[in-house]
């Protein structure tokens, strides 16, 4: 991969870039994932209201007056719940995400579809399940969702829970609250997404890159369900590295191999930044306006 330089450089340290990396996550949050000493602070950073936050974030208070039982093991629980259709369409032709959470550690998997038939949903939960219990050596027991007919309470997908042996557990017709963790993890994607999106330049087509990019940075955000700790560390028990991590569609630079300049044409094109890859934290993903490689 051709060396980038990057606007939006390790030299600018302070809180308030840091709480744009991370798609906007509460200062407090943020302090805990960075080192000591390693950001600089300013006076107004605690007493301003972030306007993009309030811009993002605005929502109703639900409250739960009967804490539910946690998973003790991953993959026990598993959450899931379809957002969608949303306009305009992705840059591949998507309309709906699914989320599939773990309730042990609430680590999250997103997935993008083009319809919410059963046969796509089917598709993805299988190559869902393949992945995770062969990563986690653990297998799926329970699932959560609501009574969605398309894409859940069917034929097609209740005989996948059964061909597998995994408990179907659908919330009641109209209680959407009462598939809480779901709904929950739903708008806290859709906040993080729509806060990136409304700080960069990038296009509304790019909610899709957007949105998992805020899945990867939910799963390493300390969260109170967690007691403080990351769902990252949680199910995988390691520690994470922040370093790497960027301002949602800031500017980047891409090195033109020296056959592609004249003598004194440009040596770089830009590109922005759209996100990561997996697990690394040395590769980025990128869009070229230019649609050169």
């Amino acid at each position: 991969m051709a060396p980038c330089s990057n606007s939006d450089s390790v030299f600018r340290t302070d809180i308030q870039t840091w709480h744009q990396r991370l798609s906007h996550l509460n200062l407090s949050d943020v302090r805990k994932l960075l080192p000591k000493g390693s950001y600089s602070e300013k006076e107004t950073a605690t007493s301003t209201a972030c306007d993009i936050c309030i811009k993002a974030k605005a929502k109703e208070k639900f409250q739960r007056k009967v804490p539910a039982r946690r998973a003790t093991k991953p993959l026990e629980l598993i959450h899931s719940d379809l957002c969608g259709p949303i306009s305009p369409q992705s840059l591949f032709g998507c309309r709906y995400y699914i989320l599939y959470i773990d309730d042990f550690s609430r680590y999250t998997w997103v997935c993008f579809l083009r319809s919410k038939s059963s046969s796509e949903v089917c598709t993805v939960f299988r190559d869902f399940k393949n992945h995770v219990e062969l990563q986690l050596k653990h297998r799926i027991i329970r699932f959560w969702c609501d009574n969605g007919k398309g894409e859940y309470d069917n034929k097609a997908f209740r005989s996948i829970l059964t061909e597998y042996g995994i408990t179907f557990e659908p919330s009641p017709p109209y209680t959407q609250h009462k598939n809480q963790v779901s709904e929950r993890m739903i708008q806290t994607h859709n906040a993080k997404a729509r806060a990136m999106l409304l700080d960069c330049t990038l296009p509304p087509s790019m909610w899709a890159e957007a949105i998992s990019t805020a899945n990867y940075l939910h799963t390493r955000s300390s969260t109170s369900s967690n007691n403080g700790m990351t769902p990252y560390e949680k199910l995988f028990r390691r520690k994470l590295e922040v370093g790497h991590l960027r301002r949602f569609g800031c500017k980047a630079f891409k090195s033109l191999p020296a056959s592609h300049c004249s003598k004194f044409g440009a040596r770089a094109h830009p590109l922005f930044m759209l996100g990561y890859i997996h697990d690394s934290t040395t590769i980025w993903r990128f869009w070229d306006l230019t649609g050169g490689r």
